[in-house]
């Protein structure tokens, strides 16, 4: 591949520029998976290497869209290579949430829909910068809310949504640490409005991959606490953002978002409902591709050591679980198969322990040097969630399929 050609446009560190790859048969790309990279286009690769689709993050987020029949946010934070924002943004009609002065400056003059800002620990040159960018703001505490209420004014006001800790309310023993509960955010609220901001409504996340078995009792709780939250305010809040929680394959949750749709009814006849998606956007987006450096046998196991791993792709490592579960790879080129089966493991080049990013159990395929493994959905938070720093390790090449209208 002729990296002369590639795009300039950086990455937020600046380390890896973002390159494009040509592709083979676009119409495939207009579903909600990208189809399998053609042995042409692996084999242009540098690895490690990460391969976005631009197409299925829109057919993504339009169809997440449709399914909710809400307003849809994008949680930047899942992805936020500039290459791609460039080629969706026009997309995400209803907005982006950032969570840095970092992913502010990629979407400035990028995204045209409102930017909502979203960081706890938000600090004054975020807040002001925000500010001037025309951002609405979700506030997370009533000290945040203090802090907010001294900044100067930007000539169109500041818009706020005061962010909703439902499993706090409810008492769960076991909620995140993130937004306030009634009387903190009515107290926030109150602070913003004395100070001219408008107080619009509220933004109630429930935590990652909490949709099919806690949505419904989520969307309970906030519509129990946004009568107190008015009353204390003394007005109607027009907006809902009830969160997301969506996995990667939310596509095959029929039944669970039949339900959780029929519980929406009764906010949706009083304000404008909202949700934000990053993982269900584009987990299904990417694909990350490393290549077999050696090969050795230990025991009955086989090993395959890779020049991509955890430096790269740290959740492929899986060692945030309470149980370890690898992902099994696409190997390309395929071999003749072998007499008998043994288990592959796949390692990467950090010198650690914990280094192990996939594994196929049983198998008469065994990786040579020179094959590629190829992990799919790793279009959410694989490319940026890394120990990148460790051993100085190359950080993994970037590549935007280019889109070729289908014949």
């Amino acid at each position: 591949m002729n990296h002369a050609a590639a795009s300039t446009v950086s990455l937020m560190s600046g380390d890896a520029p973002a390159a494009r790859l040509h592709a083979f048969d676009s119409a495939y790309a207009n579903g909600l998976r990208m189809r399998p990279l053609a042995p042409e286009e692996i084999q242009a690769l540098e690895t490690p290497a990460y391969v976005f689709d631009a197409a299925v993050v829109r057919a993504r987020y339009a169809a997440l869209r449709q399914a909710l029949g809400t307003q849809l946010v994008v949680s930047l934070k899942a992805n936020s290579l500039v290459d791609l924002l460039m080629r969706c943004a026009p997309a995400f009609v209803d907005g982006v949430e950032l969570a840095s002065i970092g992913e502010l400056g990629q979407a400035v003059g990028r995204v045209s829909t409102t930017k909502f800002v979203n960081n706890p620990s938000m600090d004054q040159e975020f807040m002001q910068a925000a500010s001037v960018s025309g951002c609405t703001f979700i506030v997370d505490s009533v000290d945040q809310a203090q802090r907010l209420s001294r900044l100067p004014r930007p000539r169109n006001g500041t818009r706020t949504l005061l962010r909703l800790n439902s499993g706090a309310q409810r008492g769960l023993p076991r909620h995140d640490h993130f937004g306030m509960q009634v009387d903190d955010a009515v107290i926030a609220g109150r602070l913003l409005a004395a100070a001219g901001c408008t107080v619009d409504g509220v933004h109630a996340f429930n935590g990652s991959h909490n949709f099919v078995n806690d949505g419904v009792a989520h969307v309970e709780v906030v519509a129990q606490m946004l009568p107190a939250i008015e009353g204390g305010l003394g007005h109607r809040l027009r907006y809902v953002n009830l969160g997301g929680g969506f996995s990667e394959d939310w596509e095959s949750q029929t039944e669970a978002f039949a339900r959780y749709r029929a519980s929406l009814s009764a906010l949706a006849d009083h304000y404008t409902l909202a949700h934000e998606s990053g993982r269900g956007v584009f987990a299904r987006a990417g694909v990350f591709v490393t290549r077999v450096v050696t090969t050795k046998t230990l025991g009955q196991r086989h090993i395959a050591v890779c020049d991509g791993g955890m430096g790269q792709n740290f959740l492929l490592a899986a060692t945030e679980g309470m149980l370890r579960k690898h992902r099994s790879p696409t190997l390309w080129p395929t071999h003749a198969p072998a007499t008998d089966a043994t288990d592959v493991q796949f390692v990467g080049s950090s010198c650690s322990r914990q280094d192990v990013i996939g594994q196929i159990q049983a198998t008469t395929h065994r990786p040579k040097s020179g094959d590629y493994c190829l992990f799919d959905d790793c279009g959410a938070y694989n490319s940026s969630y890394t120990v990148s720093k460790f051993l100085s390790l190359p950080p993994p090449r970037l590549y935007v399929r280019a889109e070729v209208d289908a014949e």
